[in-house]
């Protein structure tokens, strides 16, 4: 079955307001004839397609609840199916005796006559390790997480054709809150990119990572070499060194100095963290840091609700970011209308943010709200303003359209996984 996309503008209700039920019988038209599935969008979007590619985009029979079936396995078109499921122990898919390969590029038939995923290991060093030992032992043929930083040498050396890395598809990065002191001030977040020795950053990340200046990772769509943010930069757009005497130059046009600042991390991120709070006491501010949530996903997700939440107004802090391949999904949580004010969950949670940082307390960019431009106090050059447009959507949530003046200050490395 193929797709296609077509734009159109739905007819809001009378009145403009929204209607009691929400059908997309006109915006997604199949048509059994043809062998097609055509979909209405309401504006132009080039990520439409990658979207549908993604693997939380299924197509399933008509009539499959929207809610998780459990252990009852949804029909799906794939050349497996599920032979057995044993939560948090075990998956075995075999054939599909009624797959067709229609198109090898699109859904190509699998190698392997079944797959037997063992699930009992889990993220802990213990399970990381039987796994690991698992695969040397001859007894499993892959192991596709990340093994302990400590045997990654080990495996790549004793095992070079078998052992792979390769750049996941993220960064890690420090956030900078844009709507409390210091950060608010532009000139503060570049100091801070400026002065920031990304070797020393690299040593200290818990996992192997290459040094960036930018969120786009080496191996995704429309990355380019691009580091401004460096002692001498160059055409290569590579980092070399820090700008101590530029970022000190900043702080004190800035007239920020002594300002206390609080940098929050997981317990994963507390040696980078530390290294950020010494660097801003060199610069001359008061920093501490504060560690939330121990290792494993309860000690993350309690640092990531803490800093979800906008209350706290939470100034800075260690996170790293995921992305799907596109450029407008990884950069989503950075734009103004991410951020929700005076809000437990800044509109975000960890299963639906995909991992993703708080943006609306962190993004790089200027998103304050829409106001005239703030007169320059002495020292301090005015900055603009931001501005939201809204518009209507029919059935879907209002669609916004932001613009700011100021550029991003982050530190990024990629992070880089193994198997083996």
């Amino acid at each position: 079955m193929s797709s296609s996309e077509a734009w159109s503008a739905p007819t809001p209700a009378a009145g403009g307001r929204r209607p009691a039920t929400c059908r997309l019988s006109r915006e997604i038209v199949t048509d059994p004839s043809a062998n097609t599935v055509t979909f209405h969008l309401t504006e132009p979007d080039p990520d439409f397609r990658l979207s549908l590619a993604q693997p939380t985009a299924f197509v399933v029979p008509a009539g499959t609840p929207a809610r998780d079936v459990g252990t009852s396995p949804v029909p799906a078109t794939g050349p497996y199916m599920v032979k057995a499921f044993v939560p948090n122990r075990r998956l075995i898919l075999a054939r599909n005796p009624g797959f067709r390969e229609w198109s090898r590029d699109a859904q190509p038939d699998g190698y392997p006559d079944a797959i037997d995923w063992s699930l009992s290991g889990g993220p802990t060093r213990a399970g990381q390790n039987a796994a690991v030992d698992t695969v040397q032992r001859g007894e499993a043929d892959l192991y596709n997480d990340q093994p302990p930083n400590e045997r990654i040498d080990e495996l790549t050396t004793r095992y070079a054709s078998q052992a792979h890395l390769w750049p996941f598809t993220g960064s890690f990065s420090m956030f900078l809150n844009t709507r409390v002191p210091p950060f608010d001030d532009p000139r503060v977040r570049r100091a801070l990119a400026y002065a920031v020795d990304r070797r020393a950053v690299r040593e200290r990340y818990p996992g192997p990572a290459v040094i960036s200046c930018q969120l786009l990772p080496p191996n995704f769509t429309g990355y380019q070499p691009y580091c401004p943010y460096t002692l001498d930069p160059g055409l290569a757009g590579t980092w070399t060194a820090p700008d101590r005497a530029r970022a000190e130059r900043l702080i004190k046009e800035s007239g920020t100095s002594g300002t206390k600042v609080t940098v929050w991390s997981h317990a994963d991120f507390a040696g980078v963290s530390r290294y950020f709070a010494r660097l801003l006491d060199s610069l001359g501010y008061q920093a501490r840091v504060r560690v939330l949530g121990g290792t494993g996903q309860p000690g993350f997700d309690k640092f990531y609700y803490y800093l979800a939440d906008s209350r706290h107004k939470a100034q800075m802090g260690a996170y790293w970011e995921a992305g799907s391949g596109s450029v407008a999904d990884l950069t989503a949580g950075f734009r103004c209308r991410s951020f929700t004010p005076n809000d437990a969950g800044n509109g975000t949670s960890p299963s639906s943010a995909a991992r993703r940082w708080s943006a609306g307390s962190s993004a790089p960019w200027d998103c304050r709200p829409p106001t005239r431009p703030r007169p320059a106090r002495p020292g301090r050059r005015s900055t603009g303003s931001s501005w939201t447009r809204r518009r209507p959507s029919g059935c879907s949530s209002p669609r916004e359209s932001t613009w700011s003046p100021n550029g991003s200050a982050t530190t990024s490395a990629t992070r880089c996984w193994a198997s083996s």
